[in-house]
C-alpha cells in the first residue's frame, strides 16, 4: 500500500469529551435543571435490606434512614426528562454521606451521562409526577404497568429548607473490553452536585413499595416508617465529583 492510498484519521483523541467522540451525546460539565419539580420522602428502611445494595465496606447508621426523590426536569441542559433515586445514608471512613442505590430515567441523555461520568445505576422505566385534587404524586414503573413504587404528598405549608451541597456516593462499574480483564470499580463522591431551593413544601405524605420484584427489588429495602417529605420547585446543577476509592488498584 502506498502513500497515495491512504489516509489518516483527523478525530483529535485529546479533545474528546464523551461518545461519540464527533457528535458526544450529552454536553461537558456543569449540566443545568432550572425549576425542577422535586417529590423528596425520608423513611427509615430495614438495615439488612438496605445493607444488600451497599458496597461492602461502607457502614449504614441503625435506624438506617433512605430518601427516594421523584424528579421532573421540565427543562435542562440534558433535555427534558424524568427521573427517580433511591439513595441510603452511609458512613465512609465515619463521614455521613448518602449512597445511590437505585437510579431510573426515562431518557438516553439523562441515562449515559449519569453512568459514564459518576457511575450512577441509571435505568430506563415508566415514572412521573402528578396532581391530583389538592394531592402531588410520584410513581415509578418497570415495565410499563406494573407499579413498584408511589409516594403521596398534601402540600399544606412552607418547608423550611437551606440550600445544600449533596454529598452522594455512586459505584462506578466499567466493564472490561478484553477477554480475562478485571472491570474498573470506583467509588465517586458526587459532592459538588448542588439542589437549591425556591418554592419547597411539607405535608403529610404516604410512601408505597407496591409489587415485589426480583429484577428490580426495592421492597427489599423494608420500609418501616416515614419520617419526613417535601414537594416543590429547586435549581439543580451538576458538576464534577472525585474519586475516593479505586477498587482496581487494591
Amino acid at each position: 500500500m502506498t502513500a497515495q492510498n491512504k489516509i489518516k484519521g483527523k478525530l483529535p483523541i485529546k479533545d474528546l469529551w464523551s461518545m461519540p467522540g464527533n457528535t458526544p451525546l450529552f454536553a461537558k460539565l456543569p449540566q443545568y435543571f432550572p425549576d425542577a419539580e422535586v417529590l423528596q420522602v425520608f423513611f427509615e428502611a430495614d438495615p439488612d435490606g438496605a445493607a444488600e445494595v451497599v458496597p461492602e465496606d461502607l457502614e449504614l447508621p441503625v435506624p438506617t434512614e433512605a430518601i427516594i426523590t421523584f424528579f421532573k426536569f421540565p427543562f435542562s441542559t440534558l433535555g427534558p426528562y424524568n427521573e427517580f433515586a433511591v439513595d441510603i445514608k452511609v458512613l465512609l471512613d465515619g463521614q455521613e454521606k448518602y449512597y445511590t442505590a437505585y437510579n431510573y430515567v426515562n431518557s438516553d441523555v439523562g441515562l449515559a451521562a449519569g453512568r459514564e461520568i459518576w457511575g450512577v445505576p441509571k435505568k430506563f422505566a415508566v415514572l412521573d409526577i402528578k396532581r391530583s385534587f389538592d394531592l402531588v404524586y410520584g410513581f415509578l414503573e418497570r415495565p410499563e404497568g406494573l407499579r413498584l413504587v408511589t409516594a403521596v404528598i398534601r402540600p399544606e405549608e412552607p418547608a423550611k429548607i437551606e440550600p445544600l451541597p449533596i454529598t452522594r456516593l455512586a459505584l462506578k462499574v466499567i466493564p472490561p473490553a478484553g477477554d480475562g480483564a478485571e472491570p474498573l470499580i470506583q467509588l465517586v463522591d458526587r459532592y459538588r452536585h448542588r439542589l437549591a431551593p425556591k418554592s419547597v413544601w411539607a405535608g403529610p405524605c404516604t410512601l408505597v413499595f407496591n409489587n415485589r420484584s426480583d429484577i428490580d427489588p426495592l421492597y427489599r429495602l423494608g420500609l418501616r416508617r416515614v419520617i419526613r417529605c417535601v414537594y416543590g420547585t429547586f435549581d439543580y446543577v451538576l458538576d464534577f465529583g472525585r474519586v475516593v476509592k479505586d477498587y482496581s488498584k487494591y
